[in-house]
């Protein structure tokens, strides 16, 4: 008995755990077939038991997929507390709980996740989700939402699309009470396309019971969502037909498309892009009915679900096309929208969101869409929120979410505009012209505190939007980075859709723009012409009763409303203040601190314009200060608004006298400013004083200003031409039947308005010797060169004085009288602000000590920037006889034109045939003209060669002349030097010092710097302190400096110290036979070099040499963020490139486009290939073949530093990943 009590126990547990696994099985079978609601009660009959691990994890997993997010959160908190976990729970636990709003928890099981999976996308982005959860819960909201309750019901009712007859949505609510079939994914009725029409007789929304929208779209399984175009009789659909049997199948929604004909839906055909492999779903068409965007994992994607279009012709789809890395991610986009605006709409886990399924809007078109926003709370939640429409205006809409609290799992929300949110749309126009736009402009929304909002990049005819803002507060748009095509002074203008100008401004010295005050009306902008150009407050203030009493370097304050201090100045010694670029839409409150004042209560002030007309009398108050409000409205009736006070970059001023002596005004003359081709660019009329005023947008070059002749008043035979403050510049006469003046560059600097940063700080030192003891105390006064005082400055304790706004086009005097009583010395010397001597001493004469100071010493003086020089060039080239022999042409006249024929500069070649042209401009079309009467022509050809006798052109002698046109091609293949490209050149800089001790510095000494073939290359003389300097120098050779000991009767020992600039030792040297040999290898030059700069180029040769086809290294250009457009910097290097290619046929480029580590690392991929094209596309653009020129992209694959993702690094070290490299050879 107790053996058949054993027998039937242990056959009782072996049915049990048969039957449990059988249990574990079947599930895993409902699992594997996407069947999660029937495998979900399975799998928790098995929890607890000998598989439990197993079953708790895809219970766990089940709920997560059928968006039941609070039980999955349970069981994956269950899962991890009583196993070791795999990483990959971790990422779902903190997924769900994003979806139920635990973002703290989140954030702690998705960095577990990342510290086990390093580098992960999904990881790092949901993190990044989370952790950034704050600035999206911050937003202002967008929308009001409610839920529609007659519509909603206790199953899931999503998708809804607005009918002419109501709202069409789906519901899984129409059970089959015949078969009862329901859906293995949730356990719910099979979906149905159902519509709820609207109740005409009510004035507020109403909607009646809802019905089977068509029986015969709707089938027997899954249906819908829909979509119609604007017409609504083409519909495309969505429906899954009988479920697949066999193990591992799984059906498929697929797309079909209908016609609408006497209200009943035929010719239904299938998507030709259907799939038993992949899901093709969520149809959104373009209200036109052209385009179809779609959702799908179809092969080929970022990951997850991704969005495509196809386009409609006739009874045909073209091939889907993937909407891109911008919209899509490695997670899931879905439920796309096109509004009848066009904007772009679609729900995606993948983007910065809330968690679950985000709203995001879009902008641009077809496959190219930017600037993606999320919709904010409420419309957004942390569940899954999808299937947004709009209305016609977009001011209401529609859509979907599974949020707690509704009837169903999913419910259909309606939404409003919270506050009827604005939009700030226009076109930026380059001139008054409406076709002259500013296209791919990148631009900023700001608020007025500053803080960036939105960005956006301008279409192609200049248009721009940014849309959701609140309708109570006030923007302003800004250009987000410099840009060439704007330079300073130049207007700038905002039009609405019809090309109307609504705003104008004008660029700032810093070569950037903005538009305050937006937007005007709340869907448009305003209907009148308003000038944001930032303005200047000139004027002065006097006191006392008359007032004549100015106040002297008083200090003003401009404080806003809040009485915070944004501005301050000081009078000068007339009591003239100056207030630049202020903002013209700002209240601001002129304010004297009490601190400063020396008025006596009740003292009468007058506030001035720059014309001393009076613009506000107040009293001091008891405190003898004062406070005098400045609206924004009253900047425009200040007169700072003219178009002189907006300083535009060249600008010419002047008067025009008829009598040298009195300068006696000559007013009411007709002036016509005229180019070199006789075009009449500007007209002007002289005012009472005789002036005149011409503005240009470009810069002055040669002009001719002409009277005119029909000024029947004038009776003079000659006219004086003054610049704005009375100094004549020019006497003209009456000649030919008119007065005509030419205006020179020279000229136009004197005439034009003289800017701030025209204007020089004159700085410097005086000492009494050559060790640098300082002359204080000393009065000194800067002359002009009429012997006039300009300024006068005193010497401080350290010998130091400053002369400030100094016009930098005139020659002055620095004079100092030996009368004053503090020098003592018959010597002075003139240093720069460094200490450094600029003259070596100052001869006394006649009790004076004077220095001239020419325009070209400023630089000493008053530290020009390097960017002055910037942007001009050399032209280098030579003439040869033939091309075999290249016998050089030599002492021809080469004369330089430019297009106009006028001779801008001449040379003549030397021994080697080689001629010279300098600071030219690099940007102008130039003319080389040859002597016609030089003797030395004695060929009927010549050849123009570059600096390295490489031929560029030939000349045939024709019509009695060589004439031929020097392209800007051709400049380029001459090796124009441009000032800031110092590749292919070095300095050696060094110091040479006789005791070891590196005290003193061997002064006088003569410098050799020889090749190694012994030949003299260039010589120095070494300063005071023992320093020498060779420039110019080719950077890949080998070099002696050489010292000989006898010649020099400077040298009394027998042991010298080579050092750096900085005084470090690098080789010492003792006389042999009487010389001093320091051999410096080429690594040894780098530092001795200033400048030290290798052109990598030059390896060409070397590899030209070997003949091995290695491929060699070249240089790299880099790009800005998430962008593939080439940089103005970059073009520099392509320009090489191009060079390398034309004068060297044999060799082959390799590009390679590189990324930093943000974004997916498909993107990326796709980024640095068109970064490589990108670079590819200009040197073609240049005449290179195509088929020279090999591009791949390796994405973030070699980054040259540490940032890996999710790494923190700042952008410069971000930026040096972002680049594309050039490798050279033979051959590929």
């Amino acid at each position: 008995m107790k053996n058949f009590k054993l027998f039937f126990t242990l056959l009782l547990v072996f049915v049990l755990l048969n039957n449990a696994w059988a249990q574990i099985k079947r599930a895993d079978s409902y699992f594997d077939n996407l069947q999660y609601a029937k495998a979900v009660p399975l799998y928790k009959r098995a929890v607890g038991k000998k598989h439990g691990a197993q079953a708790i994890e895809k219970l766990a997993e089940s709920y997560r997929l059928i968006k039941k997010y609070e039980l999955a959160a349970h069981y994956y908190s269950l899962l991890i507390s009583k196993t070791e976990p795999k990483p990959v729970n971790y990422l779902h636990y903190g997924e769900v709980l994003m979806n139920i709003n635990n973002y703290e928890e989140a954030v702690i099981n998705l960095r577990k996740y990342n510290n086990l999976v390093p580098g992960d996308k999904k990881g790092i982005m949901l993190l990044k989700a989370a952790e950034g959860i704050s600035k999206l819960i911050d937003q202002t909201p967008l929308f009001v939402v409610h839920r529609v309750s007659e519509v909603n019901s206790k199953y899931s009712d999503y998708a809804p699309v607005i009918h002419n007859q109501g709202l069409v949505y789906v519901s899984e609510r129409e059970k089959d009470y015949v078969e009862n079939l329901t859906d293995g994914y949730s356990n719910s009725p099979y979906s149905t396309v159902l519509i709820s029409k609207l109740n005409a007789k009510k004035e507020s929304k109403e909607y009646t019971s809802s019905k089977n929208f068509s029986f015969k779209l709707n089938s027997d399984y899954q249906n819908g969502p829909v979509s119609f175009n604007t017409e609504q009789d083409f519909i495309v659909f969505n429906k899954t037909e009988k479920e697949l049997k066999g193990k591992g199948s799984v059906n498929r929604p697929k797309l079909y498309t209908a016609t609408l004909i006497k209200n009943k839906w035929t010719n239904i055909k299938e998507f030709p892009f259907n799939s038993n492999d992949y899901s093709v779903g969520h149809p959104a068409l373009t209200p036109d009915g052209k385009y179809l965007y779609f959702s799908s994992d179809m092969p080929g994607g970022f990951g997850g679900k991704d969005l495509y279009v196809s386009e409609r012709s006739g009874e045909n789809w073209s091939e889907p096309r993937n909407l891109g890395p911008v919209i899509n991610t490695e997670m899931d986009e879905c439920f796309p929208y096109v509004s009848t605006k066009g904007n772009f709409y679609f729900s995606s886990n993948g983007h910065q969101g809330f968690g679950g399924l985000d709203i995001f809007a879009a902008k641009g078109e077809l496959t190219n869409w930017k600037d993606i926003q999320n919709l904010s709370a409420p419309l957004n939640s942390s569940y899954d929120d999808i299937s947004i429409v709009f209305n016609t205006d977009e001011s209401e809409g529609y859509f979907s979410s599974n949020r707690p609290g509704g009837k169903g799992a999913d419910d259909i929300f309606q939404f409003r505009n919270a506050r009827h949110w604005n939009a700030i749309e226009g076109k930026l126009l380059l001139s008054e012209n409406g076709d002259d736009t500013g296209a791919n402009v990148k631009m900023l929304l700001m608020s007025e505190n500053g803080f960036v909002i939105q960005t956006t990049t301008t279409e192609g005819n200049g248009s721009f939007n940014f849309r959701y803002l609140p309708p109570d507060e006030k923007f302003i748009v800004k250009i987000q980075e410099k840009d060439t095509r704007f330079n300073y002074g130049q207007k700038i203008y905002l039009a609405d859709e019809n090309n109307n100008i609504i705003k104008k401004t004008t660029v700032n010295e810093e070569d950037e723009f903005a538009f305050y005050n937006l937007p005007f009306d709340p869907y448009k902008l305003g209907d009148k012409i308003i000038d944001d150009s930032r303005i200047n407050l000139v004027g002065s203030i006097v006191a006392g009763e008359n007032p004549k009493t100015p106040l002297l370097n008083q200090k003003i304050i401009l404080v806003d409303m809040d009485g915070i201090e944004k501005y301050s100045t000081y009078t000068d010694n007339k009591g003239n203040y100056k207030f630049l670029n202020l903002p013209p839409d700002h209240n601001l409150a002129f304010y004297l601190p009490e601190t400063d004042t020396k008025l006596s209560p009740n003292t009468k002030v007058v506030i001035t314009d720059k014309n001393g007309n009076p613009i506000k009398t107040i009293y001091t108050n008891k405190s003898g200060n004062f406070k005098y409000e400045l609206l924004a409205a009253d900047f425009f009736t200040l007169n700072t608004l003219e178009e002189k006070d907006l300083l535009i970059k060249s600008l010419l001023k002047g008067k025009v006298f008829s009598n040298e002596k009195t300068k006696a005004p000559v007013p009411g003359l007709n002036l016509s400013l005229v180019n070199l081709n006789g075009d009449v660019l500007f007209k002007s009329k002289t005012d009472i004083k005789g002036g005149f005023l011409f503005e240009s947008t470009k810069e002055i070059n040669n002009y001719t200003i002409n009277i005119d002749e029909k000024d029947l008043h004038l009776r003079f035979k000659e006219l004086f031409i003054a610049d704005d403050y009375g100094n004549i510049i020019r006497k003209i006469v009456f000649k030919d039947g008119k007065f005509s003046f030419e205006i020179l560059p020279s000229d136009a600097f004197v005439l034009k308005t003289i800017l701030e940063e025209d204007k020089l700080v004159m700085k410097g030192m005086l000492f009494t010797d050559e060790k640098g003891t300082p002359s204080s105390g000393t009065k000194i006064n800067l002359l002009n060169e009429n012997g006039q005082v300009v300024q006068t400055a005193e010497t401080d304790a350290l010998g130091n004085f400053k002369f400030v706004n100094i016009p930098s086009d005139h020659n002055y005097i620095v004079s100092i009288s030996q009368t004053d009583t503090k020098l003592n010395s018959k010597r002075l010397f003139l240093a720069d602000s460094d200490g450094k001597i600029i003259q070596d001493e100052i001869v006394l004469d006649k009790g004076q000590f004077n220095f001239k100071i020419l325009p070209s010493e400023f630089a000493s003086l008053s530290g020009l920037k390097e960017n002055d020089t910037s942007f001009k060039m050399e032209l280098k080239g030579m003439f040869i006889s033939d091309k075999e022999n290249k016998t050089p042409v030599v002492d021809l006249v080469v004369m330089l034109l430019n297009e106009q024929g006028k001779k801008m500069q001449e040379s003549t070649t030397n021994t080697s045939g080689t001629f010279k042209f300098t600071k030219l401009d690099p940007s102008v079309n130039y003319v080389i003209d040859l002597d016609q009467k030089d003797a030395t022509i004695k060929h009927k050809v010549l050849y123009l060669t570059d600096q390295y006798g490489n031929i560029v052109k030939t000349i045939t002698y024709s019509d009695d002349k060589f004439n031929f046109q020097l392209l800007p091609s051709d400049v380029a293949r001459m090796g124009r030097v441009e000032e800031f490209d110092t590749a292919l050149r070095i300095e050696i800089k060094g110091k040479i010092f006789q005791d070891e001790n590196l005290k003193d510095g061997a002064a006088g000494v003569t410098v050799d710097l020889m090749n190694e073939k012994g030949e003299l290359v260039q010589s120095a003389t070494t300063d005071n302190s023992g320093n020498f300097k060779f420039t110019n120098l080719p950077p890949n050779n080998n070099y002696v400096v050489n010292i000989n000991q006898g010649e020099d009767t400077k040298i009394k020992f027998n042991n010298l110290y080579l050092t750096d600039t900085k005084g470090k030792l690098l080789k010492s040297a003792t006389a042999e036979k009487g010389k001093f040999n320091f051999t410096l290898l080429l690594n040894e030059n780098n530092s001795l070099s200033a400048v030290s700069i290798e052109d990598t180029w030059v390896k060409i040769k070397e590899l030209k040499e070997n003949k091995t086809g290695k491929i060699v290294k070249i240089e790299y250009i880099q790009f800005n963020f998430d962008s593939y457009e080439i940089l103005p910097d970059a073009t520099n290097i392509l320009n090489k490139a191009v060079r390398a290619l034309q004068d060297n046929p044999g060799i082959y480029l390799n590009i390679a486009g590189h990324t930093d580590s943000r974004g997916s690392e498909k993107y990326n991929q796709w980024l640095s290939q068109k970064r490589a094209e990108s670079a590819k596309k200009y040197i073609t653009s240049q005449g290179i073949q195509s088929k020279r020129i090999n591009t791949i992209g390796y994405g973030e694959k070699n980054l040259l530093n540490k940032c890996l993702e999710g790494i923190s690094c700042s952008d410069s070290l971000h930026k040096l990943n972002r680049r594309t490299e050039f490798d050279v050879t033979l051959k590929y």
